[in-house]
């Protein structure tokens, strides 16, 4: 058993902009989720992560050129 602990990774400062109802909710929900031993900020975090993931994921399948069943690039459609 290692006594040494790595260092955790840098974090960054978000500001976000909620609707109002949303900050609303998340003030009633902090003081709720610490009285009953939950990580509120961390699972925020957690959310966060896997939805820049998800994003990074659609984004770049969308940026890679669409191609047919025999890997040829798929025409451009025209209706748009």
């Amino acid at each position: 058993m290692s006594v040494l602990k790595r260092k955790a990774e840098h974090t960054g400062l978000l500001t976000l902009r909620l609707p109002a109802s949303a900050l609303e909710m998340l003030k009633r929900l902090r003081p709720v989720a610490d009285e009953r031993g939950y990580d509120a900020n961390g699972s925020l975090v957690d959310a966060a992560v896997r939805c820049i993931k998800q994003m990074d994921d659609e984004l770049t399948a969308k940026a890679a050129p669409a191609q047919n069943g025999i890997g040829l690039p798929r025409p451009l459609r025209t209706d748009d």
